[in-house]
């Protein structure tokens, strides 16, 4: 009796559960690891370092916006060789998964600029900036700044979060609030620091101008540029991208169970899993490969089927790729 209740209610679970079809996008270089294995399991990584932003976390990263992973196929062929292959994924939202950091960016931004705006600076200008960063240890101003960040960052999430979830939500935020404060001034040291790279000349000039030490040299100009771009690499690396990782792994677990509507206003249409297989709660359910044109014809595009184990999948993907790029012929 007792295990025709627990296989019952484990079906009943693997139904309720919210899945979702989608998206990845890599290299035909790396097809015989990924029929083998799955995703996530090898080394080879596309996004190991994006030029100029965050590097990303381990993990895959998933989307149900063809585009995004189309492009994503270029960035691979670029990096790999090869040619854009498309992977569709059957992925069950409830069991492990963390929204992609880029999700959670434009909230954090926002919360730092009203944050700042409220005190009478501009977290956007860098001679604002460091007079608000000069105020850390000598006003109220920088803690009234992370306060009012704090509060925008809580309710903008708060907002996504569907009524009857709203009380559980609130006690995950309460739980978190420390880190998110810590991420929160994370970022704003990260962006004035940024700022300070961009517009070096500017602090340059004018930290030899308080100290009267006369024109700059030159080589003084490169020199903390360098420093500068070094300061900014080990502050993302050991300090804000580990603050970030864990504050969108805590919202990820927040928005499951939460409504369809909740997650994807809070973009849950792109997310971070840690792999995806061929069975389980992620898994693999289409591999297709976008072939190079023929010498003597140019159109239609040429797709081949390496993997193909839902019919739903092969049409979502074939109506979303003549779309966006076109017709298209398979190839046998």
């Amino acid at each position: 009796m007792l295990t025709k209740l627990i296989s019952k209610y484990i079906v009943e679970e693997i139904l309720s559960a919210r899945r979702k079809l989608m998206y990845h996008g890599t290299s035909s270089k790396l097809l015989r690891s990924i029929l083998k294995k799955g995703l996530g399991f090898g080394k080879q990584r596309v996004w190991d370092v994006e030029k100029g932003k965050l590097e990303s976390f381990g993990g895959v990263y998933l989307t149900s916006n063809f585009m995004i992973a189309h492009s994503a196929t270029m960035n691979a062929k670029q990096k790999f060789g090869g040619y854009p292959l498309m992977i569709l994924s059957d992925i069950n939202l409830d069991q492990g998964t963390s929204i992609d950091e880029d999700s959670i960016l434009p909230e954090i931004n926002s919360a730092i600029a009203k944050g700042a705006r409220k005190q009478k600076y501009n977290s956007a200008h860098l001679p604002s900036s460091l007079e608000l960063l000069k105020q850390k240890n000598e006003s109220n101003d920088y803690t009234h700044f992370l306060d009012i960040a704090y509060e925008d960052f809580k309710n903008s999430i708060m907002d996504k979060v569907d009524p009857k979830h709203k009380k559980r939500a609130e006690k995950v935020l309460s739980d978190k609030n420390e880190l998110v404060m810590k991420m929160l001034e994370g970022y704003f040291i990260l962006k004035t620091i940024e700022m300070i790279e961009r517009e070096g000349d500017y602090y340059i000039n004018q930290y030899y101008d308080i100290n009267d030490f006369g024109t700059p040299p030159k080589w003084m100009f490169d020199y903390e540029k360098r420093k500068m771009k070094t300061t900014l690499k080990e502050f993302r690396k050991t300090t804000f991208r580990p603050l970030l990782k864990e504050v969108t792994d805590a919202v990820g677990r927040l928005m499951r169970g939460f409504s369809e509507e909740s997650l994807n206003a809070f973009s849950f249409n792109h997310i971070r899993v840690p792999n995806v297989g061929y069975k389980g709660t992620r898994k693999i359910v289409l591999v297709i490969e976008e072939l190079p044109f023929s010498k003597e014809e140019q159109y239609p595009i040429r797709l081949k089927i390496h993997y193909n184990k839902s019919s739903q999948a092969l049409k979502r993907y074939l109506a979303d790729f003549k779309q966006s790029q076109g017709d298209y012929v398979i190839e046998e």
